[in-house]
């Protein structure tokens, strides 16, 4: 399974994919694709409240995700019927959806933490932004976010694709640090065991605050080193590209200390 084919997958296990996204599991299931493949990728969600406990039997995973599709193909072919109503109103009255007066207060459900102990690990979260997670890293988020600001804790490594809102800044909290943004592309690399925090810019722009200070907006192919032991700050530019290609399971070394690549190195393969 390529790592197009498991993003799809994570999608749709997030309630987050598209019509062409439900066609392409379509293909993969009438391919023939092994339940083991599926397996794999729900061990690497690592996200509770997707699969129970009782459902770990591959026939059963895979008799699950069939019913789904079937499903989803019913309420798709309820919307688009509903899509050419010509009263607005009744829709409403039909569904019980508050489309006039103030929006509803979207209340936090309970805190999903997501990781990844051998293989980076793909998931979309509910406002459609989308984060691969290393090795050795989890992030910790509400299953659903306020109407005011999305939250996200983050323990090692992730790259995060964040869908824009002007209402709803994102946060990630690393450490000390708190990053900012309303929509970019960006990677933190922040592991307990090491003294650095690492945060490296693709695209858009971020603003990162350590103990609720402004100290640093980032900009495209830009990086901030924060030293956690002397609470210090270091911008660099750099080549942004190089620093996400661990997604792809490549892992690339630019005038790094021998300690630093054997870390690195340790982490990839997963030894201690």
């Amino acid at each position: 399974m390529d790592l197009r084919q498991r993003e799809i997958i994570a999608r749709y296990l997030n309630d987050a994919c598209s019509e062409s996204d439900l066609i392409e599991i379509e293909k993969m299931l009438k391919d023939g694709i092994e339940a083991g493949q599926w397996m794999s990728l729900l061990e690497g969600q690592k996200a509770p409240d997707i699969v129970p406990a009782e459902e770990k039997a591959e026939g059963v995973i895979l008799e699950r995700i069939q019913k789904e599709i079937n499903e989803a193909n019913k309420r798709r072919a309820v919307r688009r019927r509903a899509s050419v109503a010509a009263s607005v109103v009744l829709a409403a009255g039909l569904f019980g959806y508050p489309y006039f007066g103030t929006p509803l207060e979207v209340i936090p459900q309970k805190l999903v933490n997501a990781s990844s102990s051998e293989s980076p690990a793909f998931l979309v979260m509910e406002d459609r932004s989308e984060i691969w997670i290393n090795s050795k890293s989890s992030v910790d988020y509400p299953s659903r976010f306020s109407d005011r600001e999305r939250e996200v804790t983050l323990t090692g490594q992730a790259f995060f694709n964040v869908t824009k809102e002007k209402k709803r800044q994102f946060v990630v909290h690393a450490g000390e640090l708190d990053i900012k943004v309303l929509g970019t592309t960006f990677d933190v690399k922040s592991y307990p065991e090491e003294n650095e925090t690492v945060i490296t810019l693709l695209t858009g722009k971020i603003e990162v605050e350590l103990a609720g200070e402004i100290r640093h907006t980032l900009y495209p192919n830009q990086q901030l080193i924060f030293d956690k032991s002397a609470k210090m700050v270091t911008l660099r530019s750099i080549r942004a590209e190089h620093y996400d290609r661990w997604r792809n399971g490549e892992i690339i070394f630019t005038n790094l200390p021998l300690e630093k690549i054997a870390q690195g190195l340790k982490r990839k393969f997963n030894k201690t």
